[in-house]
């Protein structure tokens, strides 16, 4: 019987869980599917219908282990495993792991770059062709008064915010009042398509 104070995966108060402790779930979860995914296939091979019972063997003996350790409340413990875990993972993955080809190393990744049409481009449509999108070129005139409204302070934010040598990352400032507007926040807003169409 389930307390009333419980939600079935555990008591009430696990919504107080501190952040580090979250990643930490969240982390293991995440190695707890890339060992299933990539290391278990590469100790099972030709997974198909007549391999699928070694599989889930090998699976399940991956998921004992983690069970064993799952309630460990030492911080530092837990650590140290997900760190032996995360060496067992790197020294047993493939050579030649599969990337997803529109993944970062794909080989699909950011191949429509040199298509993504500039925002300035919309400027030169003929009124016709605006017609056929009437909401969104009313609201894109209104960002670009908008923007007109808003460039002198984002620059003199972004000169006062910047250090002496020059940023050292590319993440720009956020805005400093409620309801205002972060510094070029229009490459945001306007952002082109993903794909061509």
């Amino acid at each position: 019987m389930v307390h009333p104070q419980e939600n079935g995966r555990g008591t009430h108060a696990e919504g107080c869980i501190t952040r580090e402790r979250k990643y930490h779930r969240w982390t293991v979860l995440c190695l707890q599917r890339s060992l299933n995914n990539s290391f278990l296939r590469d100790r099972v091979p030709n997974i198909g219908s007549h391999n699928k019972d070694k599989y889930r063997y090998f699976a399940c003996l991956l998921r004992a282990r983690f069970d064993e350790h799952k309630n460990e409340k030492d911080m530092v413990k837990a650590t140290q495993l997900l760190r032996e875990a995360e060496e067992e993972f790197w020294h047993g993955q493939h050579p030649q792991p599969y990337i997803f080809p529109e993944s970062p190393g794909g080989t699909s990744y950011e191949r429509y770059e040199c298509y993504k049409v500039p925002e300035w481009c919309l400027d030169d449509w003929h009124p016709s062709e605006k017609a056929m999108y009437p909401d969104y070129f009313a609201k894109r005139e209104q960002w670009k008064k908008l923007r007109r409204e808003s460039w002198e302070r984002e620059v003199k934010q972004l000169q006062e915010e910047t250090p002496v040598g020059g940023p050292r990352t590319e993440a720009l400032p956020p805005a400093r009042k409620q309801g205002d507007l972060p510094p070029l926040w229009w490459h945001i807003v306007t952002r082109p398509r993903e794909r061509p169409m």
